[in-house]
């Protein structure tokens, strides 16, 4: 990621527009970490005639890890994009739009996000996610351990 510096924002309508994609995207990440399978879901048919959910994405690298608050490298972040869904994402456009977000709020001073999450999202396993959840994704976060 680039160094913002004088010389390459212009103005106080591209700073906000900065800050804005910055925020976006790093709520996109940390909320990704607890969103397992709450996209579509693909389907494929073994041998033996089991259904299975299956993504299948070519690697140039063996992962070294599937937590998305720790990966650091572009290729597993676009391969975690696949499996994870985060709050918020951007369009075809470059504009943020909802995901697990329903909607959010901004406070005036623009410190505090308030999202609403969409009604009966669940987990992999069956469990439906909670504000619980993704409030504890922001907490490991930043937590030393995940540095």
């Amino acid at each position: 990621m680039g160094t913002i510096s004088s010389q390459n924002i212009r103005g106080p309508v591209q700073i906000a527009q900065v800050l804005r994609r910055t925020i976006a995207v790093s709520f996109a990440v940390i909320s990704a970490a607890m969103l397992i399978g709450c996209g579509k879901k693909s389907t494929d048919v073994s041998a033996n005639g089991s259904t299975q959910q299956v993504l299948r994405y070519a690697l140039r690298i063996e992962p070294p890890a599937l937590d998305p608050v720790i990966i650091q490298d572009l290729y597993m972040g676009e391969l975690l994009q696949n499996v994870y869904e985060g709050l918020v994402i951007f369009n075809d456009k470059n504009e943020i739009i909802p995901a697990v977000a329903e909607k959010w709020e901004i406070s005036p001073d623009g410190k505090i996000y308030t999202f609403q999450l969409r009604k009966g999202l669940k987990f992999h396993n069956g469990r439906v996610v909670t504000a619980d959840d993704v409030k504890y994704s922001f907490e490991r976060a930043v937590l030393p351990e995940t540095k």
